[in-house]
């Protein structure tokens, strides 16, 4: 068949000519993304869940969230690889409109699908993670608050092909009449602002977390900054919203796109992978105990938050706050030596030598029988491995 008559998805610059044999070709860098990350994330992820699986024996809501967010990420990756057999990574005067078609369709369809609904449970677990914390009401609000604008653009982003244009069909098949509530490139843009936006709420939230604890301050610092890792996926996202813009507005997008896909690639997976990274600690204390990461932070005698903000009328708050933070390997002497001690401590408030402290005793009293001794980053109680 000759070449001119095929019908081009974009007619080429002057002085160009169009090349069905032998095309440039950029999307090299997708496959090879697409293949190296997911390649890293899931040992991260099967880390984690050893943890919590087979060391703490416990696994919780967040876990679920960061298991169901991987088949969205690792079908995403599959998706852009594929994407590369009909026409992404090529000029798109070199594929025919039939291709363009077909590659606009799965990719405007199903690409922010997976990636909507992925990006969706990876910012749920972590924030679900932080709100397994002893914090504040104030805390908790504005954590709810990031977790309904999370769900909000995600689920927008995903299912906008059902909601932008009229017909539907009209959203990724350019020859059908349609009627659009606004432009899909300031859709995009909108979606890419909140996510960086709540990217870099969710890296700021640990700090308003770990402040009221009463921790020494290097390991306040280097709890802060392990919780604090999501760093990375904060600039990973803030480059992927510049590239947005220029891939909008150049017509040659399935070229331009390319750089974009990548990002959101590693985007999706330095996500897991940062969600994952808490639990390193409680495998290095079981099976290197005497590691940098295994020290845990010593809490001191004070209540970390004020009592009236913890404790709850007719609740066992105290002791939920107290299975939460003990350190998953604490040997079983070490605990009965810690709940004599509270004890002790409990029947020398109530016999003290001063009314003052008989009083404090009496407020502090669900505190102390719940101080923990030793805390472990996963914030969780173990039975033993």
């Amino acid at each position: 068949m000759n070449l001119t008559e095929f019908i081009v998805a974009l007619p080429p610059p002057p002085g160009v000519t169009s090349n069905f044999v032998d095309p440039p070709f950029n999307g090299e860098r997708i496959i090879i993304v697409g293949i190296l990350f997911p390649i890293l994330t899931i040992p991260f992820l099967a880390a984690r869940f050893y943890a919590k699986a087979f060391l703490i024996r416990k696994l919780q809501l967040d876990d679920s969230m960061i298991l169901i967010a991987l088949p969205f990420t690792l079908a995403f990756s599959v998706l852009q690889i594929c994407q590369t057999k009909d026409g992404s990574g090529y000029h798109m005067w070199d594929i025919t409109m039939e291709t363009f078609e077909r590659y606009f369709f799965i990719g405007g369809v199903f690409g922010p699908l997976l990636y909507g609904i992925g990006t969706m449970f990876i910012k749920s677990s972590i924030l679900l993670f932080y709100l397994r914390f002893p914090c504040e009401r104030r805390f908790k609000i504005v954590t709810y608050l990031v977790l309904f604008v999370v769900c909000f653009y995600s689920l927008f982003g995903a299912f906008s092909f059902l909601l932008m244009c009229r017909p539907v069909e009209s959203y990724w098949d350019m020859t059908v009449p349609r009627k659009c509530l606004g432009s899909k490139a300031c859709a995009f843009l909108v979606t890419g602002i909140f996510n960086v936006a709540t990217d870099y709420t969710i890296l700021l939230l640990p700090i308003w977390l770990l402040k009221p604890l009463r921790l020494p301050k290097k390991q306040k610092i280097g709890v802060t900054l392990l919780l604090m890792t999501g760093s990375f996926v904060c600039v990973v996202s803030t480059v992927r919203l510049a590239t947005i813009p220029p891939s909008l507005v150049n017509p040659d997008f399935t070229w331009v796109g390319t750089l974009q896909y990548v990002w959101i690639i590693i985007e999706m997976n330095t996500g897991i992978i940062c969600a994952c990274l808490p639990s390193l600690k409680t495998i290095t204390k079981h099976h290197f105990p005497g590691g940098v990461l295994s020290l845990s932070p010593q809490f001191s005698t004070a209540p970390p938050f004020p009592t009236d903000e913890l404790q709850i009328p007719g609740s066992n708050q105290g002791q939920e706050l107290h299975n939460e933070f003990v350190d998953p390997f604490q040997s079983a002497s070490s605990k009965s030596a810690a709940r004599s001690s509270v004890h002790l401590q409990s029947v020398g408030g109530q016999h003290g030598s001063s009314e003052r402290d008989v009083e404090q005793g009496q407020a502090g009293g669900a505190y102390l029988t719940a101080r923990p001794q030793d805390a472990s980053l996963d914030g969780e109680r173990a039975e033993g491995p």
